[in-house]
């Protein structure tokens, strides 16, 4: 590890052809400047937090071709800056504060750049540009994903996980779920990617990791799957019974309907806006008698505008001390909730055939709350409804038009093909049978 003054001089210093080297300051123990092949030059400091040898990002040095007197970017601080910077930072660690910590809870505090895996991750998804995560529709799963899969690396450097930890990973999700695996990959990538160009990293690790194969999936429930699947969501009550029966009554996806708004529902027709659909374009959808029945039974909680909660998120101590109060949040707990009800659907079918309970044959075979999209596109075909309207209804692309002047408009054609697909539904599941009165 050689010494050197950190200077404007020694900042300057060539760059390595692969890989990258460390610069440690003579003047301020602790302090050094990574230097990597890929053209990053960052301040770090280094020193025990109770009792772990921690490494935590000061800032970049600026470029070659600025001058004292060039202005510079967030984060690029002069060597004499850094140093003051890292001198603060290093007292914080010897009193056992973390930097990142504090930057954390209050950024005006602290010129650090986030530098472990869990800062970096909620930095990346908390960013508006345009490779930031903040705008993406799936950002509240993104973040998921971070908490549960990616848990381990919470506390980690990201510049100390390597491609081999990377792919023991995401081999190790791929042996449960490959679809999975690849999303999980995708969102590593995106992470690891935008450390490398904030320079918070040299290199991008999982860049050249591979993912599976994805075989398309074409599982349709059989109309008796089907009502069994209703039969099941009948059992589970609110707040997951009556969305799966919008799923199976709308054909819409899983999170548009969990995501749905009390505002959204205009009379007999769901306002679905652009900013909650997978395309950006929002549509509306018909609403037959027995989905705005099965609304009409849902319990609105408090003031909240959502149809489907599961509870109240959690509120922070600094929002507690602002005086936000906790909000009802949306649906959680997608797996424990299909893993009950597919226990449901096979206590129902082991009970009607007066045999022991049998996952394994009285389960439904292998099938996810997407198949009941697809589901629902395929049995409206076999009602005779024309693919135009079907796609219509799912909100696809129609064949590059876009439709962005009339998606909002009644569409009968929709409405019929959802109402006939509503009395199917009836007389499948016997919800239209009348008891008979009594003989007198």
């Amino acid at each position: 590890m050689p010494k050197v003054r950190l200077n404007d001089k020694s900042v300057r210093r060539p760059l390595p052809q692969t890989g990258q080297i460390e610069l440690w300051d003579d003047l301020l123990p602790g302090f050094g400047l990574r230097l990597a092949a890929g053209g990053a030059r960052t301040y770090f400091v280094m020193k025990r937090l109770d009792g772990k040898l921690v490494r935590r990002t000061v800032g970049k040095a600026p470029p070659f071709e600025l001058t004292r007197d060039s202005p510079l970017r967030p984060n690029e601080f002069w060597p004499h800056e850094a140093r003051e910077r890292a001198r603060h930072m290093l007292s914080d660690l010897s009193r056992g504060i973390d930097p990142v910590e504090t930057k954390a809870a209050a950024p005006e505090l602290s010129g650090a750049v986030p530098d472990t895996f869990g800062a970096v991750a909620k930095a990346y998804l908390n960013d508006p540009a345009k490779r930031g995560g903040a705008k993406l529709k799936s950002r509240a799963e993104l973040e998921r994903k971070v908490t549960k899969d990616l848990a381990a690396w919470k506390d980690r450097p990201i510049s100390e996980i390597t491609k081999t930890e990377i792919k023991a990973l995401i081999s190790a999700k791929r042996a449960s779920s490959p679809v999975s695996a690849n999303r999980l990959l995708a969102l590593v990538k995106r992470i690891f990617g935008w450390a490398a160009r904030e320079d918070i990293i040299a290199a991008n690790p999982a860049a050249n990791i591979e993912p599976t194969d994805e075989t398309p999936r074409d599982r349709v429930l059989s109309r008796d799957e089907l009502a069994r699947v209703w039969a099941g969501a009948e059992a589970m009550g609110y707040p997951f019974g009556p969305l799966i029966k919008l799923l199976i009554l709308t054909g819409q996806r899983r999170s548009e309907v969990a995501g749905l708004r009390w505002s959204e529902i205009d009379g007999k027709e769901w306002r679905l806006p652009d900013a909650r659909t997978k395309r950006g374009l929002g549509h509306l959808v018909p609403l037959s008698p027995l989905a705005l029945s099965v609304l009409k039974d849902c319990p609105r909680i408090g003031s909240s505008p959502l149809v489907f909660t599961t509870g109240k998120r959690k509120v922070t101590a600094e929002e507690r001390a602002a005086g936000v109060k906790a909000e009802a949040a949306p649906v959680s707990g997608w797996s424990r909730m299909k893993d009950r009800l597919d226990l449901i659907i096979a206590r129902a079918a082991a009970a009607e055939a007066d045999e022991p309970l049998d996952m394994a044959r009285h389960a439904l075979p292998e099938w996810t709350l997407h198949d009941l999209r697809r589901t629902v596109a395929t049995q409206l075909r076999t009602l005779g409804v024309d693919r135009l309207t079907v796609s219509k209804i799912l909100n696809h692309a129609e064949g590059g038009m876009t439709r962005i002047y009339d998606r909002y408009s009644s569409d009968p054609e929709k409405r019929a093909a959802l109402d006939r697909w509503s009395d199917t539904l009836e007389q499948l599941c016997g919800l239209n049978v009348i008891p008979m009165a009594g003989r007198a």
